[in-house]
Formats: C-alpha cells, structure tokens, sequence
C-alpha cells in the first residue's frame, strides 16, 4: 500500500470517528497491506479501512462487532487475522 493511500485511510477513519462523535487527536496505523488497522487516540478505538476492492465480508466483521459491543465486550479483530 503506498504512502498516498495510508493517508487517505487514516483521515477516513479520523472523519468517520468524528463524525460519529469520537474525540481523534492522533492516529496510529497499526498494520497495513490491503487493510489498514489504525488505533484512534484518545477515544481508544481500533478501526479498519480498506479500499472497496477489498471489502468483501466487512457486512459480516461489522454485525459480529455490533453482537460483541451489545454484550459489554471489548471489539477488535487481530489485523491480518
């Protein structure tokens, strides 16, 4: 993944938190190859990107995170797992 793209990921996933009301004063990229793991600081939230060609199954890893978080548990997905 090149430099460009990274950036443009980790400022979608700093609007889409701010837009969902998430405090973001700093972004780390945790993993990168065709998805992007970033952890959103300080409102501590691990959030993925990918680009829409790699998509597939995100409808899934989001209804198993929305089961999770209505449980009271902590929700993330090892990336690359």
């Amino acid at each position: 993944m090149e430099a460009s793209e990274i950036r443009r990921a980790v400022e979608a996933g700093r609007a889409t938190a701010s837009a969902l009301g998430l405090q973001v004063d700093d972004v780390v990229v945790i993993h990168h190859l065709d998805r992007i793991a970033l952890r959103l600081i300080p409102c501590d939230v691990l959030a993925g990107v990918a680009p829409s060609a790699h998509q597939a199954g995100s409808e899934f890893e989001v209804e198993v995170a929305r089961r999770l978080a209505e449980t009271g548990g902590p929700v993330a997905r090892w990336p690359g797992g």
